[in-house]
């Protein structure tokens, strides 16, 4: 099962060839197929075969971050909680907006902001005091 897509870890350009092909599929119309069918069968193949290429293609980078490290730990919470946090922020700026003047810009900006700040709180407090005790309590249910 694991040997399937195995010349795609052997050979490092094609993994670079799929990713770029992904990019003439975006960015061209050079990839483009009249037929629909033929059109989505080969878009499905070229978004599969770009996903794993893209989790198998290592080129030993590492991320030394703190700061972005904490949020790939706690990127299930901001995954799960950024559509709470974006509600609650645009229903705040629209009874804000009712009875104050604020510039579109300047709410635009204060809305993303905002989310991106409570869907951060939010993640940290459910990794803190929520998954973290999950976590802790995976190796007494595995079987080893």
């Amino acid at each position: 099962e694991e040997n399937k897509l195995q010349f795609l870890k052997n050979h490092k350009f094609i993994p670079i060839a799929i990713i770029g092909c992904t990019f003439l599929f975006f960015f061209t119309d050079f990839l483009l197929i009249e037929n629909r069918f033929m059109s989505n069968l080969f878009t499905c193949i070229l978004f599969t075969l770009f996903v794993y290429a893209i989790s198998q293609l290592n080129f030993s980078i590492e991320i030394k971050s703190k700061a972005l490290n904490y949020l790939g730990k706690i990127s299930y919470g901001i995954y799960m909680y950024h559509i709470i946090a974006l509600n609650v922020v645009v229903f705040a700026s629209l009874k804000i907006q009712e009875t104050t003047i604020v510039p579109d810009t300047v709410m635009i900006v204060l809305i993303n902001g905002v989310t991106l700040a409570l869907t951060i709180l939010l993640a940290h407090l459910s990794y803190t005091y929520f998954e973290s005790y999950f976590l802790n309590r995976k190796h007494k249910y595995r079987e080893t």
